[in-house]
């Protein structure tokens, strides 16, 4: 995704947040826009840039703990689960 999207979409999150700001109190506008819209952006920019969970090397010395760690992450956290019948993209 862009930087421009992003942009885009911060604004009319943060004026529809803005509009039922009461039904979340304590809730901060830019946590809140991290841990939901940028963090499923991750997601899908991970299926994109790692196609196959085993493209991740677990014999590097330096990287190989972490490279186990992003092959569970890849199978298991970043594709959609399958049978989801509503609709659940961005207008």
């Amino acid at each position: 995704p862009s930087v421009d999207f992003i942009i885009k979409v911060r604004g009319i999150f943060i004026k529809d947040f803005i509009k039922h700001k009461e039904s979340f109190p304590g809730y901060h506008v830019e946590a809140l826009f991290a841990g939901t819209v940028l963090h499923s952006l991750c997601h899908t920019t991970a299926s994109w840039a790692l196609g196959d969970a085993l493209w991740l090397d677990t014999d590097c010395p330096k990287f190989g703990q972490m490279a186990e760690i992003g092959r569970i992450v890849r199978v298991s956290f970043v594709d959609d689960l399958p049978g989801i019948v509503f609709s659940k993209s961005f207008r």
